[in-house]
């Protein structure tokens, strides 16, 4: 009889080990996978982001991007059921011209960093610290711009990790045409030839004024923008962002 209960016990605690597995790998399996998703910033601690700031989130397989403000970001995220681990991250090193969204984009890396957990459904992400959550909703679609049709202003210079603004008060612009380009490099104008296989992009007889810019800064940045036109390799565009690439980094445009 002892033994009949000793059994009736073992089998009784046996299942329930089993179905508290059970359970838990369920719950583990039924758990949002964020791989491959794209998301911007809808609150951080409950606080919306800026107006015109947008950060953006996007995981891979094993790795996370995006934007936080003023600068780029990349690093490796781990995910165990709802259990998310962010980091390390990099970023790139620009200056925010707004000290608040600078302060905005720091707070955000910091958060994004001592992420705890995940929950998610097609339409919202939270990821929760300890001490608050990130809120996020999917990245709207947007339309790429075309190549031609489109003023593409400079808004800044990328040398591996690095990325360098454009200086205030420099207008420097593209456009593309039947063949043609023109534009102004910040003090002059330029205009020549270009040609475009797939996304290999070559420029021909760029030519340009040689008007002395007062600002030897502007100055500088002028001479290393057509030089970076005149050694182009490449050529890609991301919904309203333009990336020339040369042999030492990239020039990156936003339409107009």
């Amino acid at each position: 009889m002892k033994t009949l209960k000793f059994f009736a016990f073992a089998f009784l605690f046996l299942s329930i080990c089993i179905f508290s597995v059970g359970c838990k790998n369920s719950a583990a399996d039924d758990a949002y996978d964020v791989s491959n998703t794209e998301w911007q910033l809808e609150s951080i601690n409950g606080t919306p982001p800026l107006a015109q700031s947008a950060i953006t989130l996007s995981f891979s397989d094993d790795q996370v991007s995006g934007s936080a403000g003023c600068n780029s970001y990349s690093g490796g995220y781990q995910q165990d059921g709802s259990q998310l681990t962010i980091g390390p991250l990099m970023s790139t090193l620009m200056a925010c011209v707004d000290s608040a969204m600078m302060q905005q984009e720091t707070d955000f890396l910091e958060a994004l960093s001592s992420i705890e957990s995940v929950t998610a459904t097609e339409d919202q992400l939270t990821l929760t610290t300890a001490t608050g959550s990130l809120v996020f909703i999917p990245v709207p679609a947007v339309e790429n711009k075309s190549l031609e049709g489109a003023l593409w202003q400079l808004s800044g210079f990328e040398s591996g990790e690095i990325a360098q603004p454009a200086l205030i008060g420099s207008s420097v612009t593209i456009e593309f045409s039947a063949g043609q380009v023109s534009g102004n490099a910040g003090c002059n104008s330029f205009s020549g030839g270009y040609s475009l296989n797939e996304n290999q992009l070559t420029f021909t007889a760029l030519m340009n004024t040689e008007m002395a810019c007062v600002d030897s800064d502007i100055m500088q940045q002028e001479n290393e923008f057509l030089q970076a036109l005149r050694s182009a390799e490449s050529v890609s565009i991301e919904g309203n962002t333009l990336r020339i690439t040369h042999p030492t980094g990239a020039l990156v445009f936003s339409a107009e």
